[in-house]
């Protein structure tokens, strides 16, 4: 070997050489796939954090995780009703017209099983488009439920023409088929006894005492 040649590593060291190589090989690939592990945990937290937040009734300072209606007070249900006939007037009818169309008949206050699914859809909404640190996929989710909502509302308000015939009118009429919406007059009478009958508040308690 000429002195101007560079020396030659022993075997040993070559050996290390090969394993220092494999392990940043490996080291690489750990890196990699804990930075995709990490991206997972994230969502996965943020996720949680959602459940968590609908389940305290903290989502964006909005309407609490779900609505007993059995168990609301007068001020509770007097809330819960203007919520609802609201949104189901100025964003299902404007933005989802297809739903509203299902539920477009002049008694779908009257009928408990409506109001619940209306009341389900309202409050998942509330919470794909108004909570801030909602994540696009909840909208997403929640427009992917609506074939499936609309279909048991037309169910349960199919029969509607004929157990409703004094607000549909005459079956013989062209128009008996068309979807009709509430009467404003009526649903405030209806929600009206539907208070009376409806604990009052503590606090109202307290001011009557």
């Amino acid at each position: 070997m000429s002195p101007l040649d560079p020396p030659v590593p022993p075997d040993s060291v070559l050996a290390l050489n090969s394993v220092v190589s494999k392990l940043k090989r490996r080291v690489d690939e750990l890196e990699k796939g804990a930075a995709a592990d990490g991206a997972k945990m994230t969502e996965l937290n943020d996720k949680l954090s959602s459940i968590v937040g609908l389940l305290e009734g903290q989502t964006a300072g909005g309407p609490p995780s779900g609505w007993v209606w059995t168990t609301m007070d007068q001020e509770a249900a007097a809330k819960a009703w203007e919520e609802l006939v609201t949104w189901r007037r100025k964003t299902l009818r404007a933005r989802f017209p297809t739903t509203w169309q299902a539920t477009a008949r002049p008694c779908w206050y009257r009928h408990p099983e409506v109001v619940e699914e209306l009341s389900v859809l309202y409050l998942t909404w509330h919470s794909a488009y108004l909570d801030p640190e909602a994540p696009p996929r909840r909208a997403a989710d929640w427009i992917d439920r609506l074939p499936m909502v609309r279909d048991r509302l037309k169910k349960l308000l199919e029969r509607c023409q004929r157990s409703h015939a004094e607000q549909w009118g005459d079956p013989m009429d062209l128009e008996y088929s068309t979807p009709k919406d509430h009467d404003e007059f009526e649903i405030k009478a209806f929600i009206k006894a539907d208070l009376a009958d409806r604990p009052k508040s503590s606090e109202a308690e307290a001011e009557d005492s």
